[in-house]
């Protein structure tokens, strides 16, 4: 008696699907129901916290500012580059950025 070869591979897929679909109704089955075990109510007791001790950071202490020109002197703003807000306001935010 020969065994066919092509005939244990038309049966594989089958069964595989068969275990597949077995599988799958056995994970989506509702799991049977367990009594609810009962726990012992444990007695507890009030934590009283006193007074935490908290140190206040220390104060940083600047050094004085420089009055000595920067390195590199930063041009004055042209009527070209883009702008935010009236024009004669009394403070101007200059943001340099390189997007590359």
């Amino acid at each position: 008696m020969t065994i066919d070869p092509k005939s244990k591979l038309r049966k594989l897929p089958r069964s595989c699907i068969a275990l597949g679909i077995a599988i799958f109704i056995y994970g989506c089955s509702p799991s049977p129901q367990t009594p609810a075990a009962t726990t012992a109510t444990i007695p507890r007791s009030p934590v009283v916290l006193g007074p935490t001790a908290t140190q206040l950071p220390p104060t940083a202490t600047l050094p004085p500012a420089s009055s000595l020109p920067t390195a590199a002197p930063i041009p004055a703003i042209s009527a070209n580059e883009w702008s935010k807000g009236p024009s004669s306001a009394q403070v101007s935010l200059v943001y340099y950025s390189d997007f590359q």
